[in-house]
């Protein structure tokens, strides 16, 4: 399945609420869907004051001629327009039909849910790298915020990918560093990261 990624806008975090909901009723009685409605809530709150909040940003992957989102990402921007800038992953939530605690079924094993989660998140987080590339989010640092051990652990991983990507592109360099619940890209010289 392939993927896009772009910023949302009304109809498509209304269409990811539509979507989402209806699965989070599916699922009442394994898991309570207050995240997901505080996610989508915070999603809504940036777009419908974007005066407010001029450096927050609400992105999304959306499988290819979809009209709901299976993983949203929730971005900030540091310093802008300065060379020690830094363009924030604050947040990312992925669809409730990927959530760890739905029932085991045929086609949607355990498993299954974990390497599409894995899939959609690290086509987020590698176009947020290739977003702080141009003009409106421009930064020399792309901090992602991790709060579980399972979150480190999929940036060991996403990070062991990117260095591939990189390497097999010949691009230029940059380095990963765990400070506290961040992992932080940092691009050495200006090195110019393109995917």
């Amino acid at each position: 399945m392939s993927f896009i990624f772009r910023k949302i806008d009304t109809d498509l975090l209304e269409n990811t609420r539509q979507t989402w909901t209806a699965i989070l009723e599916e699922q009442e009685e394994h898991f309570s869907p207050s995240g997901y409605h505080h996610f989508l809530d915070s999603a809504n709150a940036r777009l419908c004051n974007a005066d407010k909040y001029p450096y927050s940003h609400c992105f999304a992957v959306i499988p290819e001629r979809d009209a709901s989102a299976v993983a949203l990402f929730e971005l900030t921007q540091a310093y802008r327009g300065r060379e020690d800038s830094w363009l924030k992953v604050l947040a990312m939530r992925t669809s409730p039909l990927y959530d760890y605690r739905t029932p085991e079924t045929v086609g949607n094993s355990f498993m299954d849910r974990s390497r599409s989660v894995a899939k959609v998140l690290t086509k987020g987080l590698t176009e947020i790298v290739a977003l702080s590339e141009t003009d409106d989010y421009r930064a020399h640092t792309v901090k992602i915020f991790g709060n579980k051990q399972v979150d480190m652990d999929f940036f060991t991983i996403f990070a062991d990918k990117m260095r591939d990507i990189h390497k097999n592109l010949g691009a230029g360099s940059f380095r990963f560093e765990k400070i506290g619940n961040w992992l932080e890209i940092r691009k050495n010289g200006g090195a110019t990261i393109s995917f």
